[in-house]
């Protein structure tokens, strides 16, 4: 509805390279137009590129443990 003054996002971007990276972005709008619509905000973004990698490693790897589990 365009009424919070923060946000969140979490999405992968191509780099220049062609390479894909994940990455998280936070910020806040400072300045609203008369309708509500922002029209300024500042914010960051944080590649964390090796934060989802090692959460993919770790959940290939419970997966394949529950698999051996049920096989016993």
């Amino acid at each position: 509805a365009g009424e919070a003054s923060r946000f969140t996002a979490t999405f992968r971007m191509r780099a220049a390279d062609g390479s894909w990276h994940w990455i998280d972005a936070s910020g806040l709008v400072t300045a609203r137009a008369s309708d509500g619509r922002a029209t300024s905000v500042v914010g960051t973004n944080a590649d964390v590129t090796d934060r989802m990698q090692a959460r993919a490693e770790l959940e290939a790897e419970r997966d394949r443990a529950g698999r051996a589990l049920r096989e016993l």
